[in-house]
């Protein structure tokens, strides 16, 4: 392999701090060089929305009817729990009109709705969660 013989220009870089030379790249050490090659990126006219416009509407809708129905069930609607309802649970599920149809909510504890989660054969038996698969079928 041939090898270039051409030696760098050294010199100190008029932006570093005086006394260290280094190779040169049009009168700049290579960081300053390729700093001044850098450009801005540009600035976003709008901010990117956490939540969709449908969403937050669809959102809204819930919430109120949430607050409805968790003032109407204080507690656990879960056979022998008497504990304070902290949770509302959706039987079969949040997806699209499924948000807010109030005959799929559930008053829950934590540690229901937790169970819920965590032993979905428990829940499903007890009917604390409605497969969408089987209604499919």
């Amino acid at each position: 392999m041939a090898y270039s013989s051409i030696k760098p220009k050294m010199g100190v870089c008029p932006e570093c701090p005086p006394g260290v030379e280094k190779p040169l790249i049009s009168g700049k050490c290579q960081y300053h060089y390729w700093q001044g090659k850098k450009k801005p990126l540009p600035k976003s006219t709008k901010p990117i929305r956490k939540v969709a416009k449908k969403m937050a509407k669809r959102l809204r809708v819930y919430y109120g009817k949430k607050a409805i129905y968790m003032a109407e069930h204080e507690y656990c609607e879960v056979v022998g729990c008497g504990a304070k309802a902290t949770d509302c649970h959706h039987k079969e599920g949040r997806d699209g009109d499924l948000l807010t149809d109030e005959t799929k909510f559930m008053a829950m504890c934590r540690t229901h709705h937790d169970m819920c989660k965590t032993h979905p054969e428990w829940a499903e038996e007890n009917g604390y969660i409605i497969s969408r698969i089987k209604i499919k079928q």
